[in-house]
């Protein structure tokens, strides 16, 4: 368990917004963080719609759509 939240940490660690974190930081994120898993197609979240945190592909291809009015 303790090994998975060390690989967890480093994932962070390679996401840009994180870089200014420090190591300390980072490792407590994996303690805040759920890992979900998403079928093709499958919506995350709605133009317009509140999100319930940060999203970080980890592996795969995500596509946005967005309105231009």
């Amino acid at each position: 368990m303790l090994e998975e939240k060390w690989k967890q940490s480093e994932l962070f660690r390679n996401v840009p917004y994180f870089n200014q974190v420090s190591k300390y930081t980072l490792k407590k994120i994996p303690d805040f963080t759920l890992e979900e898993i998403f079928e093709k197609g499958e919506v995350l979240i709605k133009e317009g719609e509140r999100t319930k945190g940060v999203y970080i592909v980890k592996e795969g291809i995500l596509e946005i759509h967005i309105s231009i009015n």
